[in-house]
């Protein structure tokens, strides 16, 4: 596999981070790093993102096991917040992984993975959410490309919102991008993948679970809503604490 002319590797890139020693998670990082960053050219002809200075926001969809069922709003108040401080000119939409076979091909995969059928749909919409407000923004899906391309993409951004397992370790961890992270309250006591280095997680107090007491589900599955109004003011707050981080 190693001497093929054209070697793919299949492995789910979170379960990487599922180590003890940081150091080798750095390894991890700098290895992909070095094998997406020439593949920025093509992501940039292949998104249409034109000549100008990309100033982007990665936004992570959650998957159909765990919800942020408001999330639009989310999104939505979070583009508000950096339309002022960071002069956004393109956000991502990122969800289900093709995989690295894709590269030379420059397509999209079209199998998607159980459990994640309605990310192009969910992207699609939340694409049109942001452009009825700011029609003049680039919003663009990253559904189905394969991570050489998503890192690429990701060093192209400024920030991130994401909620906290794998949809995270592209923008937060790989691509080391300021950030917020979200998750489910009873979710986030259960939480052991450490990837987040310049990331802020939501307040708990922001979080409602919808948990059915009597549901036989994984805690980390739990669907949850975020307070929108309370969401805008903690941001305002963040940006006021962080501006020397670059918020």
């Amino acid at each position: 596999e190693l001497e093929a002319p054209a070697p793919v590797f299949h492995c789910k890139l979170g379960e990487l981070y599922r180590l003890s020693n940081t150091e080798d998670h750095r390894l991890v990082d700098l290895a992909y790093l070095a094998s997406s960053c020439p593949y920025i050219p093509t992501v940039t002809r292949a998104l249409q993102l034109g000549d100008e200075a990309v100033r982007g926001l990665w936004v992570g969809l959650t998957s159909g096991k765990r919800l942020l069922l408001n999330e639009q709003e989310v999104v939505l108040a979070t583009v508000e917040a950096l339309m002022v401080s960071e002069g956004l000119n393109c956000v991502f939409i990122d969800g289900w992984t093709g995989s690295s076979a894709l590269l030379d091909k420059a397509v999209i995969a079209s199998d998607t993975p159980a459990g994640y059928e309605s990310h192009a749909s969910e992207a699609q919409q939340c694409t049109e959410a942001i452009n009825q407000r700011w029609p003049d923004l680039k919003v663009r899906s990253l559904v189905g490309l394969p991570y050489e391309y998503k890192v690429a993409v990701g060093l192209l951004c400024r920030f991130s919102l994401t909620s906290a397992y794998t949809s995270s370790v592209i923008p937060a961890r790989v691509c080391s991008l300021p950030g917020l992270i979200h998750s489910s309250k009873v979710g986030r006591q259960m939480i052991d993948m450490h990837i987040w280095r310049h990331s802020e997680f939501v307040p708990d107090e922001l979080i409602t679970d919808r948990l059915d007491p009597n549901a036989n589900i994984n805690p980390l599955d739990v669907d949850y809503l975020i307070d929108v109004n309370g969401y805008a003011q903690w941001l305002a707050m963040l940006k006021k604490q962080q501006e020397s981080h670059g918020f």
